[in-house]
């Protein structure tokens, strides 16, 4: 199952809930300015229950995997912890060398070209971490049903890396 899939069985056991409770009154009422106040209440509760991909992206997520992609070579970090903030900031994994270790900042945005979006990551700073994460990925949301962990894979033309959602089982 993918998150959409999940996502969308949820919102249907809400919404039959919600539909009883809107027909409810529709079957003991004539009156028809009643009936459009449950239907307008219904037509709402859809409309803000959809999830946006930022939605599904913003939080702290541990990246379980870094693969370098061209030759398959696994990323050393130091921390493995990728923070999207709301405000359009995050925080970046930290690549482990023998001398130096800091943390990575960096600003992220999602862009539509197309049917296919991705995000983009533009370092904040001169740490390693940042230059070597920059770039313009690919993003899916998929569950892993052994662990029922959410999960991310970010992809760009350098890095491949698999992420879980920080303490979200379903």
């Amino acid at each position: 199952l993918t998150i959409a899939k999940y996502l969308n069985s949820i919102t249907e056991f809400i919404l039959n809930g919600v539909l009883y409770l809107i027909t409810f009154p529709y079957y003991y009422t004539t009156n028809k300015i009643v009936k459009m106040k449950y239907l307008t209440f219904l037509m709402v509760i859809v409309l803000f229950s959809c999830n946006t991909d930022k939605q599904m992206l913003v939080g702290f997520w541990v990246v379980e995997e870094a693969y370098v992609k061209n030759n398959g070579e696994k990323i050393n970090l130091g921390y493995n912890g990728l923070y999207f903030n709301d405000n359009g900031h995050c925080e970046l994994p930290v690549i482990f060398t023998d001398y130096y270790i800091s943390k990575a900042n960096a600003n992220w945005e999602l862009v539509e070209e197309g049917k296919q979006h991705f995000a983009i990551i533009t370092p904040n700073d001169n740490a390693e971490s940042s230059k070597y994460f920059s770039g313009k990925y690919t993003y899916y949301f998929f569950n892993d049903p052994v662990r029922r962990l959410h999960k991310m894979q970010l992809e760009s033309d350098r890095v491949k890396m698999i992420c879980s959602r920080f303490l979200t089982r379903y």
